[in-house]
């Protein structure tokens, strides 16, 4: 078997095994998620996802992209509950998440950070992170404190309230209190929308951060280039589907891939048939 996997439309299996290539750290060849043509869409008859794929390997950072109105959003929240599926498999582990709530979803392992509205900004710092860890029982000072050290600028703001935080504090807090239930899978949905270059970076070093701990991440971005250069592997959505994978390098310089999504001003234009 060749050792770059870089190919359009479905993708059974998009690799085995043996052909993960670690990085920096090990990556297991245990799959934890596997997403299988999957149908779904917010308004029944209107289906934005037209049988997408998608696998993560544990400790696994894995990105999607794509232009506006791919499906890279409604995938995230497909395996998070918040779209109705049509049809297809969604596995964590042999677990269908199919049919489960949310919190039920959240029970499972896996802790989901939306673009907006993914704080409670009347509430401290320090109250939010409890809010995070409400499935959990007993002692979480010792949660805390993790989080306090993965993101020190939320131990100096611990009594100051969410709305008055800078977006960039914002999302780190999000992040934070997702990690507070120690997910095996963390999803990030845009998580540098929004914020200054300088924001953006110190935002891309903290996932490279969390993933380095062992928590599996896919990461879904409009920033591209950047999502693929830490990605150990990502996605090309479009029109609701899988259209590449492949290593995030092996993406990235890519000429498909970098002529019809990473262009300056043409991130959007629609994709030609190269079968």
């Amino acid at each position: 078997m060749g050792r770059v996997i870089l190919r359009r439309s479905r993708l059974i299996p998009i690799m085995n095994a043996s052909q993960i290539e670690p990085t920096d750290r090990q990556i297991s060849t245990q799959l934890i998620l596997e997403v299988r043509n999957v149908v779904a869409g917010y308004v029944e008859g209107v289906d934005i996802l037209q049988g997408a794929n998608l696998s993560v390997y544990e400790g696994e950072l894995v990105t999607v992209i794509g232009s506006n109105g791919a499906g890279k959003s409604t995938l995230a929240k497909a395996i998070f509950g918040l779209v109705p599926v049509r049809s297809g498999e969604i596995l964590f582990g042999e677990r269908n998440l199919i049919g489960l709530k949310p919190e039920q979803i959240v029970r499972q392992g896996i802790s989901y950070v939306p673009q907006v509205a993914n704080v409670f900004p009347s509430l401290s710092v320090s109250d939010n992170l409890d809010m995070g860890a409400y499935t959990r029982d007993g002692n979480i000072k010792e949660l805390k404190d993790k989080t306090y050290e993965i993101f020190p600028v939320l131990a100096k703001r611990r009594n100051q309230r969410a709305g008055t935080l800078s977006g960039g504090e914002r999302q780190m807090l999000a992040m934070g209190r997702a990690l507070m239930l120690e997910p095996r899978l963390l999803i990030l949905d845009e998580p540098s929308a929004a914020l200054s270059p300088i924001l953006v970076q110190d935002i891309f070093n903290l996932i490279q951060q969390i993933n380095r701990t062992g928590t599996s991440i896919i990461l879904v971005e409009q920033n591209a280039r950047k999502a693929l250069a830490i990605a150990d592997r990502g996605y090309v959505m479009h029109l609701g589907k899988d259209e590449f994978t492949g290593k995030g390098t092996d993406l990235l310089n890519n000429p498909e891939v970098a002529e019809l999504y990473l262009g300056m001003g043409n991130f959007c234009k629609p994709s030609k048939d190269i079968s």
